[in-house]
């Protein structure tokens, strides 16, 4: 488990949820997040209480280019605020709490040392809506 600060856990208000980090065998950070409005009854942590992949960062030249693109087909920021080139933008419906975090190259990720780069990358959503970063940094995103 990754520590940052003395600390091994992440508390995040806005989302009333806390979280924990580690690399996987690849070397990528992964976040365990943890968020209590979930409405299932209190009972001993198992892996039936693992619900889904809640975010998948996509890091891309221009966030603000890509965050328009993925509005239009019906992907917004959580909040329905201005999308920043400087800062993680939270594409995705909040009640459902599953997020494309998307920003830019150079962004150091919260417990560890690895800085976001554009890598490629394929994300497939629930309405066949495809989003790929090809090995020449383009971006395609189809409406499904």
């Amino acid at each position: 488990m990754n520590v940052e600060d003395g600390e091994d856990e992440a508390y995040f208000s806005f989302f009333d949820a806390h979280a924990l980090y580690f690399y996987d065998p690849a070397g990528n950070i992964v976040e365990f997040i943890s968020r209590n409005t979930s409405e299932e009854e209190t009972k001993p942590f198992s892996i039936e209480n693992v619900i889904n992949i809640s975010e998948t960062g996509l890091t891309v030249d221009d966030a603000v280019s890509v965050g328009n693109r993925l509005i239009e087909i019906g992907i917004h920021e959580r909040n329905n605020e201005s999308l920043s080139q400087t800062s993680l933008n939270f594409m995705g419906e909040k009640t459902k709490g599953i997020f494309i975090i998307l920003n830019q190259p150079g962004r150091r990720w919260i417990f560890s040392d690895k800085i976001s780069a554009v890598y490629p990358i394929e994300i497939l959503t629930h309405d066949d809506s495809r989003i790929t970063v090809n090995s020449d940094n383009l971006v395609e995103i189809y409406k499904g």
